[in-house]
């Protein structure tokens, strides 16, 4: 059971995108109960990307014992209990109890893993017996699967606002990637993110910059997990993806949304070479591996320089980060 409104998701200060805002109710029950599984799910040609902003959260849910579900209804999976049912304070029975409580952070990248950029997933409720949660409560949009792009499979793209993303699910665990994406305009591009969620290891090993800004910095250790909107940066006309020998992982994902103010952006990936090899005829050989991200980035970051005026409106901020050990228990 869910409430479906329609949202002018303001995703940039130019661009609005239409998006299905997805509120979503299930019953809170134990493993094995006939309600314990919980689908979400958007229409055709959509896909889903969590939504923990504006006060939102994947989050158990108390309703006034008046609400509770009667035994007779707890393996009714859309019975009026399992949401939330507002607070009437003439009720014979009223007491004040907490509304939302935020799941754990173990809890909330499980639903955040299986269900970002799919169609639909099924999560199994998080369940501590005798906390006297009646409900859980799932934020999502659902975003246009056309406007998705994988950065392991396109070579060079023209797009308006669109989403690239890296999936290590798409990959062959244990694989040593490298790879580089160049993305350019004439405009000043803004860059956010939708959700990302890196290993340790994986984190020393990906980067996303510009000449002034980065985004996603090489090195920062600890597991990197960031909400939508929780990275962005705008002011500069070229920016830069680069996967370092990133040893694939299953559960790491990396999804970046793109706008330039409806102008076009470029988007030309491949392996990584510095501007001297790619343009040398002499030798054909790639910059190699063991060069490893600072000669690669040392050498784009210098082109950018001599190629570009800085932009006077150049901002970056990161917020929503949270460490993979974080997160509310």
């Amino acid at each position: 059971m869910y409430n479906m409104i329609k949202y002018l998701l303001l995703l940039t200060t130019v661009v609005f995108v239409i998006a299905d805002c997805v509120l979503t109710y299930r019953c809170y029950r134990q493993p094995g109960s006939p309600c314990s599984q919980h689908t979400l799910t958007c229409s055709d040609d959509h896909v889903i990307a969590v939504d923990e902003t504006a006060g939102f959260s994947i989050a158990y849910g108390r309703n006034n014992p008046v609400h509770a579900c009667p035994q007779d209804e707890m393996d009714i999976c859309n019975a009026t209990c399992c949401r939330y049912q507002g607070i009437d304070k003439d009720e014979p029975d009223y007491e004040v109890v907490p509304g939302f409580i935020p799941v754990n952070q173990s809890d909330r990248l499980s639903v955040y893993r299986n269900c970002s950029n799919q169609p639909t997933c099924t999560v199994t409720s998080p369940y501590s017996p005798h906390t006297g949660y009646h409900y859980m409560f799932y934020p999502y949009y659902c975003l246009p699967l056309n406007q998705m792009h994988n950065m392991m499979d396109i070579t060079d793209v023209s797009l308006l606002h669109e989403y690239l993303y890296y999936s290590g699910k798409t990959q062959t665990t244990g694989t040593t990637i490298t790879r580089c994406c160049n993305i350019t305009s004439s405009e000043p591009i803004e860059v956010f993110s939708v959700y990302v969620d890196l290993t340790e290891e994986s984190s020393y090993n990906v980067k996303i910059y510009s000449q002034n800004q980065t985004l996603l910095p090489s090195g920062d250790g600890g597991g990197l997990f960031y909400h939508l909107g929780g990275l962005f940066m705008s002011g500069d006309t070229n920016y830069h993806v680069v996967f370092d020998n990133l040893t694939a992982e299953e559960d790491d994902y990396i999804w970046i949304f793109l706008n330039a103010g409806g102008t076009a952006i470029n988007i030309t990936c491949g392996d990584c070479r510095s501007p001297s090899t790619a343009s040398s005829t002499d030798t054909n050989s790639e910059t190699s591996s063991t060069e490893g991200i600072s000669n690669i980035v040392t050498s784009q970051m210098s082109t950018d320089t001599n190629n570009k005026t800085p932009s006077t409106e150049e901002t970056s901020t990161s917020t929503g980060k949270d460490n993979h050990n974080g997160g509310n228990d």
